[in-house]
């Protein structure tokens, strides 16, 4: 008996993955990565000489004062996606294991393994972009200032393919948020829409 146990151990040895595997989702571009935070955590900002004139040359007389500060509320786009996934992407690597061989999986079905889960958390990351929240939360809707500065623009920018300057719906304006999101595994990119 110790010897079909100890060449059962074995066996279940020389089929584990040799490497380690990683699998990560979220933002890999660089210049969407810098502005991603304060969408995730919100952020507060004073309005400066410069920026109430650049307002007033936008919006006319009825702009935010010096000093005034103005918050951008946080829209955790991340983290609702975790919170509200995170039991279903448990389930769903572990179906995948179980189903790569029944002495247990190889180098290469962990691998496919986490693929598939780098792929499905990425999609539910845009899903909660596009749904404007998650796990039943909504994120707070674009501000009055942010909507009346988008409908200034979209007088001046009729059809020049400027985005999506209607509605109270965040984070949706140019695509480029929702464009970066993508999946690496070992280190190697792989992004949805590209």
């Amino acid at each position: 008996m110790a010897k079909s146990l100890a060449e059962a151990l074995q066996k279940l040895a020389n089929r584990a993955p040799k490497q380690p595997v990683e699998v990560e989702a979220g933002i890999f571009d660089k210049r969407v990565a810098e502005y991603a935070p304060y969408l995730e955590y919100g952020s507060t900002h004073t309005v400066t000489p410069k920026a109430h004139a650049w307002f007033k040359s936008q919006l006319g007389d009825n702009v935010p004062k010096i000093g005034t500060e103005l918050v951008q509320p946080p829209r955790p786009f991340m983290r609702a996606t975790f919170a509200a996934n995170r039991e279903k992407w448990g389930k769903q690597l572990a179906t995948q294991l179980r189903t790569r061989g029944k002495d247990g999986p190889t180098q290469r079905g962990v691998e496919d393994s986490l693929s598939a889960l780098g792929l499905v958390m990425s999609s539910d990351i845009v899903q909660t972009l596009n749904d404007g929240g998650a796990g039943g939360e909504q994120f707070a809707p674009r501000t009055e200032l942010t909507q009346r500065l988008y409908a200034a623009q979209r007088a001046g920018h009729k059809n020049d393919g400027t985005g999506n300057l209607t509605g109270a719906k965040p984070m949706k304006r140019t695509g480029d948020l929702i464009d970066s999101i993508g999946y690496r595994l070992n280190g190697k990119e792989i992004n949805l829409l590209k």
